[in-house]
């Protein structure tokens, strides 16, 4: 299970996440009753054929999916954070976010 490893609220927080192809980054974020398998089985499939390649980045905010849950508050800037971190530790510059 391909996880990165994020510093959150002084713990380091496993986050999972799912990538395939190559090309231009997309990174997908899913809302609050959802988790990467959703975005996965309903949008991947839309890309298998596409002229242009693409990097498909999804991945499960702490608490949902298959990323552990965080044991401080939540809130719109940590999890603006967490995006942020994912993007970064994973090496993408300018990807286009979903």
């Amino acid at each position: 299970m391909p996880v990165i490893t994020l510093r959150i609220q002084g713990d380091d927080v496993p986050v999972y996440y799912y990538e395939e192809g190559s090309g231009q980054p997309i990174v997908f974020c899913h809302g609050l009753t959802s988790s990467h398998r959703v975005l996965k089985e309903k949008f991947f499939p839309h890309f298998k054929n596409a002229k242009t390649p693409y990097r498909l980045i999804v991945f499960d905010f702490p608490g949902f999916g298959m990323s552990p849950p965080l044991r401080g508050e939540h809130t719109v800037d940590i999890y603006t954070r967490i995006l942020r971190d994912v993007i970064s530790g994973l090496g993408l510059t300018k990807p286009f976010l979903f």
